[in-house]
């Protein structure tokens, strides 16, 4: 981590000298494979003085009942949010000492519902808005500092549909508050879509 800060500072040297060298970010691994040891001995070794962030990703396959997910989505039904809670403070309680310790913060940087690029009609669809509005909030109130969902393009977790290039629901659903945080940042470029959605 240090080799790659000293790298950075010395491209930016070059590039904006200006400029403050921008932190980095990081290891980027599954909640479920990397333990706060790790984390630790990442952030100890010179993590901390290099980052911004402390970043993983996760998905809530357990959540969902597998056998009946096409039907309980159609109803509104597919959310166990008693599930989705627990594992998301067990996750945060997994590496918020660390972060806290070495303060830096702690992003999920790669998330949604399900893993394995999605599960078509579950989320795809309007269900997986009420999935990210409440991951979005619990995962704020537990201090997590970002929440990247996944993805753009690609699987049937997609905000954009691969096929028809039209939004699918879950994104069409946060348009209007692309729109309310404008004059702070806009999450995506969404041009003409903002008028036509």
């Amino acid at each position: 981590m240090l080799a790659m800060k000293a790298m950075l500072a010395q491209a930016w040297a070059r590039l904006a000298p200006a400029q403050q060298v921008p932190k980095l970010m990081g290891p980027d691994n599954g909640a479920d494979d990397m333990s706060a040891e790790h984390l630790d001995g990442i952030l100890s070794a010179g993590g901390a003085e290099a980052m911004v962030a402390a970043t993983y990703h996760d998905y809530w396959d357990s959540c969902i009942d597998h056998q009946n997910a096409s039907t309980l989505a159609a109803a509104g039904l597919a959310l166990n949010v008693t599930c989705l809670d627990a594992r998301m403070a067990a996750t945060v309680s997994k590496f918020a000492p660390t972060t806290d310790k070495h303060q830096v913060g702690l992003w999920l940087t790669e998330g949604a519902l399900h893993a394995s690029s999605g599960v078509d009609g579950l989320t795809n669809v309007f269900v997986s808005s009420l999935f990210y509005a409440h991951a979005l909030g619990q995962l704020a109130r537990t201090g997590v500092g970002l929440f990247s969902r996944q993805t753009l393009l690609g699987g049937d977790y997609e905000l954009i549909n691969r096929t028809t290039g039209a939004p699918n629901p879950v994104l069409v659903a946060f348009l209007p508050l692309t729109t309310s945080i404008d004059s702070m940042s806009t999450p995506l470029g969404l041009g003409d879509w903002q008028r036509d959605y």
